[in-house]
């Protein structure tokens, strides 16, 4: 007696093979995987430092004669001995990050690898609880899940104050993430012939929306646009899959 999955196989062919719908399905999920791509390599511009100068310098009155103000330069400078210190920044005006945003720079900038490595703890617990998720309830509704988590979080992202509350968002934008790259690959294989699967699995969509980023963030220039750009997009995508 054959296997459900050699029957499933056959029946896929009787049905027509790689017909219509598995190239829709296939097409749309590479192409609305732009929001999971582009949420993975968030930080790589969102958390970028483009640069500052020292605008406050804070100077105790015990170090006033020791220290020659003419001769120092305020380029990325943090701080000059223990009782000098620089209290406020003026960044590039070339772009704008969370880097800028909160002055994560001197003292505060092991902040941004810390902001994504709590976003890649969040791909990794998204990652585990998609294997389960998609053997309980299906591949659909687990890729619906984590999608509809990424974009949510990336329109939250767009209203965050603080850089603590925005590490909160960049877990759960994880999460969605970890979820979608777990599922997305399974979900276009098992419903097209094993002929096409090679094909389907080896479409360079990925690397292309990488580099629509890179795009995408010379052009926009500005960390918030860039949540909102992936909230419209994912919003458009999360209406075709349902």
């Amino acid at each position: 007696m054959s296997s459900y999955s050699s029957q499933l196989e056959h029946l896929i062919e009787d049905l027509g093979g790689c017909g219509l719908l598995q190239k829709l399905l296939c097409t749309i999920i590479h192409t609305s995987s732009t929001v999971t791509v582009w949420s993975m390599l968030a930080m790589s511009f969102i958390g970028y430092d483009s640069d500052f100068t020292c605008h406050t310098l804070d100077v105790k009155l015990t170090t006033l004669s020791t220290l020659n103000l003419s001769e120092l330069s305020t380029h990325r400078l943090c701080s000059v001995g223990q009782n000098t210190t620089c209290s406020s920044y003026i960044f590039s005006n070339s772009m704008d990050t969370v880097v800028s945003e909160w002055n994560l720079v001197c003292d505060r900038q092991w902040t941004v690898a810390f902001i994504t490595s709590i976003q890649m703890v969040g791909v990794l617990l998204g990652s585990i609880i998609a294997g389960q998720m998609a053997d309980s309830i299906g591949r659909k509704p687990t890729m619906l899940t984590g999608f509809t988590t990424m974009v949510v979080f990336n329109f939250v992202g767009y209203f965050m104050q603080s850089w603590q509350t925005y590490s909160v968002v960049r877990f759960f934008i994880g999460i969605g993430v970890g979820i979608c790259f777990t599922v997305q690959f399974p979900l276009m294989i098992e419903f097209v012939p094993p002929l096409w699967r090679p094909l389907v699995v080896c479409i360079p969509a990925e690397p292309l929306i990488c580099i629509l980023y890179a795009v995408v963030a010379w052009w926009l220039h500005d960390w918030k646009r860039i949540h909102l750009l992936k909230t419209l997009i994912g919003t458009f995508f999360l209406m075709i899959l349902w």
